[in-house]
């Protein structure tokens, strides 16, 4: 089985030269073009380790996603560096064939043709605006709306917890939470025994994220971090079980 961290200090010199090159041109058309073809020479799956490098600094690469087309956007965003879901693994978790992924990510077909449940679990995956996902044109503003639209049941606390417990294969899922009054629009990645409850709302009190806390403290010992995201006005709350140290770059423990 492909194991990126053995091939990451070969490859991330050469993808990250790709990108340098690609940033310093003037990122027309052509320039995407050349940029993919890059990429598409290489052995192996479709993994840009630049990504990786990227991701350090979630806002400046939320300007860059901001600034090419919408199928390159969909190129990074979708790739397994960026949400450790491979092409075969969207078709599976989306009711998707890998022939259909790989149209949504070149806009090869109208994007009417595809269900909106699964270019919002998309932009869940993603950690992004549905409109990222489905517009040229992208403004900075955070959206949560759209989950709505794209999780039919809603949890109840006892739900999450049972989904928690249950969970032993690397997953991302959009929950609707209900609990104490307030309605939680939740990202949650789960990956073996350990997991990722992100807290997508716009509107926020102190007080829903401690009530959060405290349930899911009930049963595991949790710990409080922050998770920035390509808009730079939107730091997510996120809550982790089983990490010793942040998982991610845009993730900080308090």
């Amino acid at each position: 089985m492909f194991d990126p961290k053995e091939r990451i200090s070969t490859w991330l010199p050469v993808h990250w030269q790709y990108f340098e090159e690609f940033i310093n041109s003037k990122r027309g058309k052509s320039d995407e073009e050349e940029y993919v073809r890059k990429h598409e020479k290489n052995e192996g799956p479709d993994y840009w380790f630049e990504i990786y490098k990227l991701q350090r600094d979630i806002v400046a690469f939320g300007r860059i996603l901001k600034d090419i087309s919408l199928s390159l956007r969909r190129r990074l965003l979708l790739n397994v560096a960026n949400t450790n879901f491979s092409r075969d693994k969207i078709a599976r978790s989306y009711g998707l064939t890998k022939p259909r992924v790989l149209a949504f990510i070149e806009n090869r077909q109208r994007l009417n043709s595809f269900r909106v449940e699964t270019v919002g679990a998309l932009a869940i995956l993603c950690r992004v605006p549905l409109s990222w996902l489905e517009n040229e044109v992208v403004d900075d503003c955070w959206e949560n709306e759209f989950i709505r639209y794209t999780v039919r049941k809603k949890f109840t606390q006892t739900n999450l917890i049972t989904y928690l417990e249950d969970r032993r294969m690397h997953d991302v899922k959009g929950i609707i939470l209900e609990h104490q009054g307030f309605t939680y629009y939740l990202r949650v990645e789960y990956d073996r025994d350990t997991f990722l409850v992100e807290i997508l709302n716009t509107r926020l009190h102190g007080r829903q994220i401690m009530e959060l806390l405290e349930l899911l403290n009930e049963r595991f010992q949790c710990r409080l971090g922050f998770a920035k995201t390509v808009i730079q006005t939107q730091v997510n709350p996120v809550i982790c079980y089983g990490f010793n140290q942040e998982p991610y770059g845009y993730i900080k423990f308090i």
